[in-house]
């Protein structure tokens, strides 16, 4: 069986805005809670000021600070003695060791060959290249065992392997394949 709720005068309820009770007109405003939130402030400021300010308060404040001001400072604890760095210069320590023979290292001298050509174009095309990039570059010609004339494109040389690797890892990042060679 089928009801009809818009007929049903009994199951009335509002919702939302039509569901707020209306006081006929008694409500009290808003602003009159704010006015008297306003006047409660100011009358706790004017209390609080006007016994703070009193000279009898203020009298007590000074003769406070003048006590403090009397006492006797805290005495600083006294510093310990520190004797290391009298002790130290005056300590010895015999150890039986022989010396350690001098290795006498090596000289680091290697280059990188950046490229080998057939014509001294290209190889200065890649020498150029090369000292964009901020690094030396020469070329040398090299003559094969059957009579052929390669032109290498030499950077360095380097005295430490760690420029080597910064220069060869310059030539890599842009693209240019490179072989380490000895210079003796």
């Amino acid at each position: 069986m089928s009801h009809d709720f818009a007929k049903n005068k009994k199951s009335k309820k509002r919702n939302g805005p039509q569901a707020r009770k209306v006081n006929n007109g008694h409500a009290t405003p808003g602003w009159v809670f704010f006015m008297l939130g306003v006047c409660c402030t100011l009358a706790v400021q004017f209390a609080w000021h006007t016994f703070t300010d009193s000279p009898q308060l203020s009298q007590k404040l000074q003769q406070a600070k003048q006590t403090i001001s009397q006492e006797k400072p805290a005495e600083k604890p006294a510093r310990p003695d520190i004797t290391f760095y009298k002790t130290l210069p005056e300590m010895n320590v015999d150890v039986d060791v022989e010396s350690v023979a001098d290795r006498g290292q090596k000289i680091y001298n290697r280059a990188l060959q950046a490229g080998a050509f057939k014509t001294e174009s290209d190889a200065n095309q890649q020498r150029a290249e090369i000292m964009l990039l901020g690094l030396d570059a020469t070329i040398e010609p090299h003559t094969n065992a059957d009579g052929t004339t390669w032109y290498r494109v030499i950077v360095g040389p380097f005295n430490s392997r760690s420029d080597l690797n910064k220069a060869r890892n310059k030539l890599v990042s842009q693209n240019m394949q490179t072989l380490v060679i000895r210079r003796d």
